[in-house]
């Protein structure tokens, strides 16, 4: 072979190795475009999944809060006084315990199982489903409307155990709330 055969022997190798590596190239793209359509199929299924779940809570939130059982109304007749109105919703609580001595009506149904701090007077944070088990307003599993006062902020509180529920202490101010 003289010298202008190698270069063209040469050249048809170089040419076939850019083939070869262009077909590679062109097969990872088609691996990341698969991948990227993968992962976009695993976000909308997270999405999907996490409206499932915000479904169910939805689902066991109206379960637990708007059963058709029968309300009983806590509390002495002065406690119907029009000042409590406004109904909440167990979460709204916490916005709303830094104004101290304002009372609302909250339904709620009682169970041993939520995180509570405090005794008579409850941190905003607690579980107010517990809470009121704890003070003996609520028993496990019953629902009614209960009328409670925010008591702005205490120094401490001391956890004690009735009714079925330990409460834990808290050592430091925290807004809070009282049933009546």
């Amino acid at each position: 072979m003289n010298q202008q055969e190698v270069m063209k022997q040469r050249m048809n190798d170089l040419l076939n190795e850019k083939e070869k590596m262009q077909r590679q190239c062109k097969s990872l793209q088609i691996a990341i475009e698969e991948l990227q359509k993968g992962l976009e199929v695993s976000k909308q299924r997270e999405l999907n999944h996490q409206s499932n779940y915000e479904d169910l809570e939805l689902r066991y939130y109206d379960l637990v809060n708007k059963s058709e059982k029968k309300e009983e109304i806590i509390g002495e007749a002065d406690l119907l006084d029009p000042k409590f109105i406004k109904e909440i919703q167990p979460g709204e609580i916490r916005n709303l315990c830094s104004l101290p001595n304002k009372r609302y009506k909250v339904r709620l149904t009682g169970v041993t199982s939520g995180t509570v701090y405090g005794s008579a007077f409850y941190t905003d944070d607690s579980c107010m489903h517990t809470a009121a088990v704890h003070s003996g307003k609520l028993k496990t599993g019953e629902t009614k409307v209960l009328f409670l006062e925010t008591k702005g902020s205490r120094s401490s509180y001391k956890g004690t155990s009735q009714n079925g529920v330990t409460t834990r202490d808290w050592n430091s101010a925290w807004n809070c709330f009282q049933f009546l």
